[in-house]
């Protein structure tokens, strides 16, 4: 945005200029991608609106009188400013002009044609301890001006009863020329909070200017009016704001997101996980199973289709599968979830071009054939890579748009845009079967945890992260009511690089193993986010059993077995910035117990997902391994079976895999759980990996939304969820 020098003299060019420069908005600028929206930036706008009355002319004499109070009048065509995304909006005097930023703060500049005058408006989320009069105090800097001088700071209300304040501050900004040498600038400002977001608007000039606009700015202060913010042109009863980590990519077959993700929303396979985590029919309305428990036969429901009403048949299917085991794909997820079935193990290894376990026995019927008795196959089937795409969608993409960006999907919901760093919107696909009753998701990539965001009436689901866990916790806070919280079919534990030198002998890993505290480490470093491991598969998931004998904290044997070794180590871990105290508190146990000093070795997320799926990340990597359906055979056969694609520690045993091969097809479901905890047993005695916590999981969950599920397996739970608010 550019400022033209005749409408607001040098000192305010520059002012303005150093703002926009400085100015760093909460929510990234939308813009259009995908089907263009309504801008979501606030402009002027015609449309009335019953706030007040127009503002009086503008009279050049100073007045001390107090506004005359605002009736709620249907407003001019004119000088009426809404941002429906901040939430807020108030009236201005129709002669003057405005520019939007595009931004939050400010959001829009205001300005008088006839003097050198200006008004800043902008809203922004605050840290939860800031005060309205703090808020108001440092106005100056979140504006960037430097060297403000606080004159006036009074407590008000809006006509609505919201705190406020009302400031002056004084500065001298840097001279532009010689004519603005300690030429003195001044602002009257007022500033309130609601929902965890600070508001102000700050009308600047001269001292001289701005004294004869104090009843126009009292006007106009006095006509300021908060709102539930709408984002992206969704009305808040129209739409669920969550957060999420965003995607790397949304091809099922290529996707690490769970069926929970994004993906999942937009694609769909033939079953999927219901909130029991049960299998249960999606795209295919039943299944029947032979005897031997080798071929399954689906029956695809009836007019069935993909988002642009092309019929979704059993060869649709079928040519996804194929497409997901084409080995030029590359796929690490379809040997996983796909290589039950006769025919694919030989596909991927280049030796047939077709999968011969598939058969095609009418549009809606799928015959499939499986290499044994796999208990489990139905609940892989509930994964990604088994859902079902589009054959002319998938190559319709380009290098620079890949298809996935405008995908014509076969699950819940539609893709409407997607800006990356900014913005994931989701409608719902009324030609799906029992059609998801919110109309529209708005996902902001944000992670899974915004207390900051929930509490400023943004996000209607939030992750709570440790930091912020026993403030909510308290009956006392205000957020405390719209708190679950459950367990996590989940492990966190050091993945050893077996491959490296350092870490080779099961007597270093043992030790390092032996070394950590791990009630210290869950109960005060996580501050009970997470429960200590005993195991490798985590509380409440079948198979789970107390290894405490083999997972336990001595620090003298510790000691004994590293001896006088003292290898350097490398850990690896994804993010950037500071480390998260519960690595830290780890190498910091390592470091009192042991001596030894361990580096940490950050990537960005997508570099440490490359570099382990590798092997390329040193000598050990911090890991969280989560289950995605609720079998041991997913959390212990994928990544310790020596041939599995996913085994990415190096990690084999004769004894294990025999235990591991074993359970695959054992129907005696007792029998397979004893194997699954004999394989277990063995992987921990030789320390292949160390189990550190499991985590819990805490979510904030704004009450007008009914239908949230808390699941120790994240279950598409926005397919059946209402909202409830008006």
């Amino acid at each position: 945005m550019t400022i033209s020098k005749t409408r607001f003299g040098l000192c305010l060019l520059f002012l303005c200029s150093a703002i926009l420069v400085g100015c760093n908005a909460p929510l990234p600028e939308p813009t259009p991608q995908v089907d263009p929206l309504p801008d979501p930036t606030a402009t002027a706008t015609t449309t009335p609106r019953p706030l007040a009355t127009e503002l009086p002319p503008l009279d050049p004499t100073a007045t001390s009188e107090p506004p005359a109070p605002v009736p709620a009048t249907p407003e001019p065509e004119n000088g009426f400013y809404r941002n429906p995304e901040l939430g807020f909006s108030f009236l201005y005097p129709s002669a003057w002009d405005i520019e939007t930023t595009g931004g939050d703060f400010p959001s829009a500049i205001i300005y008088d044609n006839d003097d050198p005058l200006q008004l800043f408006v902008g809203a922004r989320i605050l840290d939860e301890a800031v005060t309205v009069e703090e808020f108001a105090v440092d106005l100056g800097r979140t504006f960037a001006i430097t060297g403000t001088t606080v004159l006036k700071n009074e407590a008000t209300t809006l006509n609505d009863g919201t705190p406020a304040q009302l400031v002056t501050l004084s500065w001298f900004p840097d001279a532009v020329s010689e004519t603005d040498q300690g030429m003195e600038m001044q602002a009257n400002a007022i500033a309130t909070i609601s929902n965890g977001k600070g508001y102000a608007l700050m009308l600047l000039a001269r001292p001289e200017v701005l004294v004869t606009r104090e009843q126009t700015f009292a006007t106009i202060a006095q006509g300021l009016t908060l709102e539930q913010p709408e984002l992206y042109g969704v009305p808040r009863d129209e739409g669920m704001i969550l957060l999420i980590e965003e995607p790397e990519t949304l091809d099922p077959a290529l996707t690490l997101e769970d069926a929970a993700g994004i993906v999942g929303h937009v694609f769909s396979g033939l079953v999927q996980l219901d909130n029991t985590l049960q299998v249960a029919p999606d795209l295919a309305e039943s299944w029947e199973v032979t005897e031997e428990g080798t071929v399954y036969t689906f029956k695809i429901r009836s007019n069935t289709t993909f988002h642009d009403n092309t019929p979704l048949t059993a060869g649709a299917v079928a040519a996804s599968w194929e497409r997901a085991t084409d080995p030029e794909l590359g796929s690490t997820t379809a040997p996983l979830y796909l290589g039950d079935i006769v025919g694919v193990a030989e596909k991927l290894a280049g030796e047939a071009t077709e999968i011969s376990g598939l058969e095609v026995i009418d549009d809606l019927t799928l015959m499939v054939t499986l290499d044994g008795p796999k208990p489990y196959f139905l609940q892989k089937l509930t994964q990604p890579v088994a859902f079902v795409v589009e054959s002319e969608n998938v190559t319709d993409g380009t290098e620079n748009t890949p298809w996935w960006r405008r995908p014509n999907g076969s699950g819940p919901f539609t893709l409407r845009r997607w800006q990356e760093g900014s913005v994931i919107l989701l409608d719902s696909n009324i030609n799906y079967y029992g059609s998801p009753p919110t109309p529209t998701l708005i996902y902001l990539p944000f992670g899974r945890t915004g207390v900051s965001i929930f509490e400023a009436n943004i996000a209607d689901v939030a992750g709570v992260s440790t930091f912020n866990l026993t403030r909510v916790q308290d009956p006392a806070d205000p957020l405390s009511p719209a708190l679950q919280g459950g367990g996590l079919f989940c492990t966190t534990h050091i993945l050893f690089n077996l491959d490296s030198s350092a870490v080779a002998d099961p007597a270093v890993r043992q030790a390092l193993s032996l070394a950590l505290n791990r009630t210290q480490l869950a109960d005060v470093v996580a501050q009970g986010g997470a429960v200590p491991a005993v195991s490798y598969l985590p509380p409440g998931m079948p198979g789970h059993q107390s290894l405490a004998d083999i997972v336990r904290y001595d620090a003298a044997e510790a000691q004994s077995l590293l001896g006088d070794a003292t290898p350097s180590l490398v850990l690896s871990v994804a993010g950037a910035g500071d480390v998260d105290r519960l690595i830290t508190a780890v190498t910091d146990q390592w470091r009192t117990e042991l001596g030894l000093e361990v580096t940490i070795e950050q990537r960005p997320l997508a570099d440490h997902r490359t570099a382990i799926r590798s092997g390329d990340f040193g000598d050990m990597a911090w890991e969280t391994d989560c289950a995605v359906y609720p079998d041991p055979e997913n959390m212990l056969d994928h990544p310790f079976y020596s041939l599995s694609p996913a085994n990415l520690s190096g990690f084999a045993s004769e004894s294990a895999d025999e235990a591991l091969l074993a359970a695959r097809t054992e129907a005696d479901a007792a029998t397979r759980i004893e194997l699954y905890q004999q394989a277990e047993a063995e992987i921990l005695t030789d320390a292949a990996v160390i189990p550190v916590v499991h985590a819990n999981q805490y979510t904030l969950v704004r009450s007008d939304i009914a239908g949230y599920i808390q699941s120790p397996i994240p279950v598409l739970w926005t397919t059946t969820a209402t909202l409830t608010r008006q």
